[in-house]
C-alpha cells in the first residue's frame, strides 16, 4: 500500500498486487517520514500471523524508536518458524518494513505494546484463501478487525472500534485487479472503508468517519 497523510487527516494508501502473489505495499507519511514496507509472498504458505508480544515468547521483534525517526522494520522467516524482525526509527523517519514468506512456511509474528493500548492482531488463512485476522486493542478502545477470505478472491475484513465509533471495513476483490484504496478520516467518528476491486483495474476503498458511533452496522450497511 501506499499510504499518504495530508494535513487534517485525510489518510489515502495505495496498494499494488504484482501477478503471483507478490505483495509490495508502500506507504508514505507527510510530513514527517515515509512509510514504505515490502511484503512478499512464496508459493504455498500459510499466512497466520498473531502479534502479541510476551515474555519469553516465540515470536519476539524487537522494535527501538529514534526521536523524530525512520522506522524501518525488517522481517524475515528463518527455517523452523523463528521469526524475529527488528524495527529502527531513525530521525525524520522512513519506514520500511520488509517481510518475506519462506515457501511452506507458517508466519506468525507476535507484538504487543503497553501501555496505553494492547494491540494483538490474529491473522489466519484456511485452505482456499480465507484471511481472517484479529486485532484487539486495550485501553482506550477496543479494534478488533475481522478479515474473511471468500473462495475465488472475496476479502471482506470487520474492523470494530470501542468507543465512540465502529470501525468497519469491507473489501471485495474481482479477478485481475488493482488494489488502490482510498481512506479518509473524519473527525470524531466511526471508521468505515468499502473497498471494492474491480475487473482489470482499480481498488479504490473510501473510509469515513461518522460522529459518536459505537453500534455495529447492520449488515445492509456493508457493502457486498
Amino acid at each position: 500500500p501506499t499510504i499518504h497523510r495530508e494535513p487534517h487527516g485525510t489518510y489515502v494508501p495505495t496498494i499494488h498486487r504484482e501477478p503471483h502473489d507478490t505483495y509490495v505495499p508502500t506507504i508514505h507519511r507527510e510530513p514527517h517520514g515515509t512509510y514504505v514496507p515490502t511484503i512478499h509472498r512464496e508459493p504455498h504458505g500459510t499466512y497466520v500471523p498473531t502479534i502479541h508480544r510476551e515474555p519469553h515468547g516465540t515470536y519476539v521483534p524487537t522494535i527501538h524508536r529514534e526521536p523524530h525517526g525512520t522506522y524501518v522494520p525488517t522481517i524475515h522467516r528463518e527455517p523452523h518458524g523463528t521469526y524475529v524482525p527488528t524495527i529502527h526509527r531513525e530521525p525524520h523517519g522512513t519506514y520500511v518494513p520488509t517481510i518475506h514468506r519462506e515457501p511452506h512456511g507458517t508466519y506468525v509474528p507476535t507484538i504487543h505494546r503497553e501501555p496505553h493500548g494492547t494491540y494483538v492482531p490474529t491473522i489466519h488463512r484456511e485452505p482456499h484463501g480465507t484471511y481472517v485476522p484479529t486485532i484487539h486493542r486495550e485501553v482506550h478502545g477496543t479494534y478488533v478487525p475481522t478479515i474473511h477470505r471468500e473462495p475465488h478472491g472475496t476479502y471482506v475484513p470487520t474492523i470494530h472500534r470501542e468507543p465512540h465509533g465502529t470501525y468497519i471495513p469491507t473489501i471485495h476483490r474481482e479477478p485481475h485487479g488493482t488494489y488502490v484504496p482510498t481512506i479518509h478520516r473524519e473527525p470524531h467518528g466511526t471508521y468505515v472503508p468499502t473497498i471494492h476491486r474491480e475487473p482489470h483495474g482499480t481498488y479504490v476503498p473510501t473510509i469515513h468517519r461518522e460522529s459518536h458511533s459505537s453500534s455495529v452496522p447492520h449488515p445492509s450497511r456493508v457493502a457486498p
